[in-house]
């Protein structure tokens, strides 16, 4: 986290040179940019798609925003120390379930390690010598891709929102464990509460909690003891009560967008679609073996076929709840990215699967004719996760330029908040990651992630871009301000004879234009 969390104001690991700049413009928005005065707790303003409220959990990044406006915090300390905690908060939820699980220490020591390597097969790519690069994760090099992402590096780093919502997650598990041990009411509210509030921290951890839930009160229901039915039916009732009204209300930012249809690049919203029917993936019967089988290696077959063997009534009992959400989470897709699906994996499967693989590598190394093959097992779960946290961690990964920074900061003092820009798809423009002002439109890749129109909006960017005279265009969109950065935009070498736009900022890499309507 220290290396990774805009360390120098400006460096990150992994993926968050790609991600962590989408959460700056949410954070810059609340700062300084189009969201810094609003008049309804739910318009919100998406910054990288001017013209549409945010349907997008935005609470981790109001508080980052709420510590750099009130409380005088850097961007780097309102990232980094919060994140920190959250850190914290997770790993001792994870070791705190393991002791629930199955009160093994050295399984729960196992199963944390396994966590922070979790990784699949890529490692057996670097025998091949016409090997591109890749991270060996996801990414395999030579355009194959697998289903999986490393849990620091491609989550806990970059996807701001899974690092507030797994802590949340595993908590909610650990009081719902207890509390069905307790059967007292406290325990129910308390974990209802944390559901309640998963909605604007990360949807998908409400829906693998709901779903965990469901099963897990099944399962413990006293089918056959009439005396005990209404106990639990009382204290399930004060759970998914206050749980749902606390956390429907939050869903209206995201009802329109269930609205979205498939289209050429993923399925819409909500959708009965398995995560293994994608494009560059071979379709057949063996598909979804093959995608957990490269994905997770030799973890995906003891957590979903060796675990059967070897765990008694009360472990399957904790168990079943995670298995169901596997199981649902590969045929229902809840965003068009297939890979979002991890998210809901991460919540509800994960912190009982790494236990269930640590219960079973702590007991062949307790066998002493074993030992050699746990720790190979280990291995092999963990190499290819391990090797790309060691060559992420060498890099040095600044994502922007000095003139950047200096840019962002001068459009956030000298340009209105609610101005609308034409930029080009940079995803780390300083427009919108550090003056968060609104682009028209912003990061291909966050537009269909969305369920927003790109091809519509590319199509008018485009004709804007190359013809800064058709100011009828610019009108209709109330766009007011153009950045070009390293002369991309080349049809406005032209715009000093084009009445209305004049040039106010030209420095080095940023030329900026406003637009004047008195000036026409």
């Amino acid at each position: 986290m220290h290396e990774s969390m805009l360390k120098d104001g400006n460096r990150s690991k992994g993926a968050g040179y790609g991600d962590l700049p989408f959460h700056l413009n949410i954070i810059s928005g609340f700062v300084t940019g189009c969201n810094h005065m609003r008049d309804s707790f739910f318009k919100i303003n998406t910054v990288f798609y001017s013209g549409e409220k945010l349907a997008y959990p935005y609470m981790t990044n109001f508080f980052t925003a709420v510590l750099i406006g009130t409380g005088s915090a850097t961007m780097r300390g309102a990232v980094y120390y919060p994140s920190l905690m959250m850190c914290i908060s997770l790993l001792v939820g994870q070791y705190y379930i393991g002791i629930l699980f199955h009160k093994d220490q050295l399984a729960c020591l196992i199963a944390l390690f396994t966590f922070i390597n979790l990784g699949g097969l890529g490692f057996t790519r670097l025998l091949d010598p016409t090997r591109t690069d890749g991270d060996l994760i996801h990414n395999w090099g030579n355009d194959i891709y697998e289903y999986w992402f490393h849990p620091i590096m491609h989550v806990l780093v970059p996807q701001r929102a899974s690092l507030w919502s797994m802590p949340l997650c595993y908590w909610c598990l650990i009081v719902l464990i207890k509390g069905i041990k307790a059967m007292k009411w406290q325990y129910f509210l308390l974990a209802a509460v944390y559901v309640g509030i998963t909605p604007l921290v990360q949807v998908h951890s409400y829906v693998g909690l709901a779903q965990w839930a469901i099963v897990f009160a099944a399962l413990n229901f006293p089918w056959k003891d009439k005396s005990k039915m209404l106990k639990h039916v009382y204290l399930w009732a004060i759970f998914g009560i206050v749980a749902n009204v606390l956390a429907v209300p939050q869903f209206t930012p995201y009802l329109k967008r269930l609205e979205t249809k498939k289209t050429d690049k993923g399925s819409g919203f909500i959708v009965l679609d398995p995560i293994w029917n994608s494009s560059g993936r071979k379709q057949d019967i063996f598909a979804p073996i093959r995608l957990w089988w490269r994905g997770l290696g030799i973890f995906s077959f003891i957590t979903l076929i060796s675990v059967w063997v070897y765990l008694n009534k009360c472990q399957y009992i904790l168990y079943i709840p995670s298995f169901v959400v596997f199981l649902v989470t590969n045929v229902i897709r809840y965003q068009p990215w297939e890979l979002d699906n991890s998210k809901v994996f991460y919540a509800a499967w994960i912190p009982l699967a790494i236990h269930a693989f640590g219960i079973f590598i702590a007991k062949l190394w307790r066998k002493s004719n074993w030992k050699l093959i746990s720790v190979l097992f280990l291995f092999v779960a963990c190499f290819s996760s391990f090797r790309f946290f060691f060559v992420a961690m060498k890099g040095k990964n600044p994502m922007f330029e000095e003139d950047s920074i200096e840019f962002g900061h001068w459009a956030a003092e000298n340009t209105p908040v609610n101005s609308i820009w034409l930029t080009s798809q940079w995803h780390g423009n300083p427009v919108l990651t550090f003056a968060g002002r609104q682009s028209y439109m912003g990061y291909g890749g966050w537009l269909l992630s969305h369920g927003l129109d790109y091809f519509g909006r590319y199509a008018e960017s485009d004709r804007m871009m190359r013809m800064p005279d058709n100011l009828d265009l610019f009108r209709k969109h109330n766009i007011t301000y153009v950045v070009s950065h390293k002369g991309e935009f080349t049809g406005w070498r032209k715009v000093t004879r084009i009445p209305g736009w004049t040039k106010i900022y030209d420095n080095f890499n940023f030329e900026c234009w406003k637009y004047t309507p008195d000036n026409v």
